[in-house]
């Protein structure tokens, strides 16, 4: 009995090792059609055209200053649409963790005011933080269940400006299944 307990201990550490972070982003609103400033609108005369880009910190860096080590022109597009200031998300991003433990993680995302014409122009900065530990490590996808809604922090806090709103969910994943990136 004490080998089979030991043995199931030693397989929860294997898998605890390998784990993937998830994060749900739900819904993107900017209610003026501002920009950064919280005062200059996108357009004219309209909704802005947003570029949502993001890229996932699992590293002790999580809570370093915006943007962190990465380039923001290398991060990839989560979301785009053209004339829209509310709008569903509904797209999941993820990183691995690979022979490692999980304590916190950060969604970086840069909105952009994307125009074809003109330069393009950043209505906000968001940071999607889950701060955690070991504890919050479902031992699968299947039973890992996905936060409440939370909303992102903003670099810019102007009345008016973007938001977003975020779930996440973390649990463990085969060695084999390590690597994947956003």
């Amino acid at each position: 009995m004490k080998l089979f307990l030991l043995s199931c201990a030693l397989v929860a550490v294997a898998v605890a090792d390998n784990i993937r972070v998830e994060y749900r982003l739900v819904d993107y609103s900017n209610p003026g059609s501002v920009l950064a400033d919280g005062k200059t609108k996108c357009e004219r005369s309209g909704p802005c055209d947003p570029k949502l880009t993001g890229e996932v910190d699992v590293t002790s860096s999580a809570l370093n200053a915006w943007p962190d080590d990465k380039k923001v022109a290398k991060w990839v597009t989560i979301f785009q649409k053209k004339s829209t200031d509310k709008d569903r998300v509904g797209k999941i991003v993820s990183r691995d963790i690979c022979d490692g433990n999980f304590r916190k993680s950060n969604l970086r995302v840069q909105a952009m005011d994307v125009n074809t014409f003109s330069s393009n122009k950043e209505i906000q900065q968001f940071e999607c933080l889950i701060s955690g530990g070991q504890r919050d490590v479902a031992s699968s996808e299947q039973r890992a269940q996905w936060s409440e809604p939370k909303r992102c922090d903003q670099k810019y806090t102007k009345p008016g400006n973007a938001q977003l709103t975020y779930q996440w969910r973390v649990y463990s994943i085969p060695s084999r299944e390590c690597g994947r990136q956003l």
